[in-house]
């Protein structure tokens, strides 16, 4: 299953067409992602030290062009939402399943919560990693992430053979 494209608002600013001052003035003021940035009013952005109204133009055109591009919120794809049906189709809750969590290339930031890594975000770039990878495992059955020619997907596989499902992708 492809990962449809991110919501605007979690895109990187490292992502995007910004001048080096610009980015390293946004950056040193603790904002990491467009979303952090258009939660500030303009004249929180001109309170920043060294942050002037080119750098306020700069990032007003920018939200402008991510915001008639990029598709709402609604379509941002998580692990939360890929699993969730899953689980309630094979008779398990997310309360029930313990998760396991591999490594992203690009991200050893700080380990996050199972809550967190289940709401984080697929990055848009098909090169990238598109969730963090998993496995997990209930009463009932296991969860993997498997890397397929279109993206990543959930493989589940329940414990016990005798029940006569099949191993099956989502």
């Amino acid at each position: 299953m492809r990962a449809e494209p991110i919501n605007w608002k979690y895109v990187r600013i490292g992502e995007c067409e910004l001048t080096a001052r610009t980015f390293n003035l946004l950056r040193s003021n603790g904002m990491e992602i467009l979303g952090e940035v258009a939660a500030r009013s303009d004249s929180d952005l001109l309170a920043l030290p060294g942050f002037g109204r080119i750098s306020l133009l700069e990032v007003k055109e920018l939200l402008a062009a991510f915001k008639r591009s990029m598709p709402d919120e609604t379509k941002a794809m998580t692990w939360r939402r890929l699993l969730e049906p899953l689980l309630k189709k094979n008779g398990d809750t997310l309360d029930e399943v313990v998760f396991e969590w591999g490594d992203l290339p690009e991200d050893n930031g700080p380990l996050m919560t199972d809550e967190e890594e289940l709401n984080r975000v697929f990055q848009p770039k098909p090169e990238r990693a598109m969730g963090r990878p998993f496995h997990a495992h209930s009463e009932r059955g296991i969860y993997f992430v498997v890397k397929l020619d279109d993206g990543e997907s959930v493989r589940y596989i329940p414990k016990y053979p005798g029940s006569g499902r099949k191993p099956i992708h989502y």
